[in-house]
């Protein structure tokens, strides 16, 4: 799966704006001014995807 990619700078200048996961992706992927990659979710996304977890493996959360 590809995910969309922006700059470390302009994830900087734009994480706050409302329509950031409209315009950007999420989750989105960070290429950071060390080479790093990584990947940022809103933590909407983020809980939907343990709740998801849980019922594939059966767990509680």
């Amino acid at each position: 799966m590809m995910l969309p990619m922006i700059s470390e700078k302009e994830f900087c200048e734009h994480i706050e704006d409302d329509d950031f996961p409209i315009r950007y992706g999420n989750p989105v992927c960070i290429h950071t001014n060390d080479g790093q990659l990584l990947v940022c979710m809103t933590y909407k996304l983020y809980e939907r995807l343990l709740e998801r977890k849980g019922q594939v493996t059966g767990n509680e959360l």
